[in-house]
C-alpha cells in the first residue's frame, strides 16, 4: 500500500495505491486491502469523498473520537482518492 496526498485546488486529497500480493508474471490482481483508517482534526470536516478506481464515489462518515474524526473505507482494491468534502 502507498499513500501520497497533493494539494488541488486547494484540497488536501490522499492518493491510494495498493500493490498487496502482485507477483510480476503471475498475479496481475492485488489482494484487496482491509482494515484503513483514516482521521482528520475535527475542524476540517465530517464526511470524506472515496473514488475506488473506476468507481462511483462514495461519501463516507466518521466517528468523531476527542478532538478527530475517524474513518473506516471500504476494502481497497487497487487504488483510491479520499478527500475531505463535508464540513461541520
Amino acid at each position: 500500500m502507498a499513500a501520497n496526498f497533493g494539494l488541488v485546488n486547494g484540497a488536501a486529497p490522499i492518493f491510494f495505491a495498493n500493490f498487496d500480493g502482485l507477483i510480476p508474471h503471475k498475479v496481475a490482481v492485488p489482494s484487496a486491502a482491509q482494515g484503513i483508517r483514516l482521521g482528520i482534526p475535527v475542524a476540517m470536516g465530517d464526511s470524506l469523498g472515496y473514488l475506488p478506481f473506476l468507481g462511483e464515489v462514495q461519501i463516507l462518515h466518521g466517528l468523531k473520537r476527542e478532538n478527530r474524526i475517524e474513518f473506516t473505507p471500504p476494502p481497497l482494491q487497487r487504488g483510491a482518492v479520499v478527500g475531505v468534502v463535508g464540513e461541520n
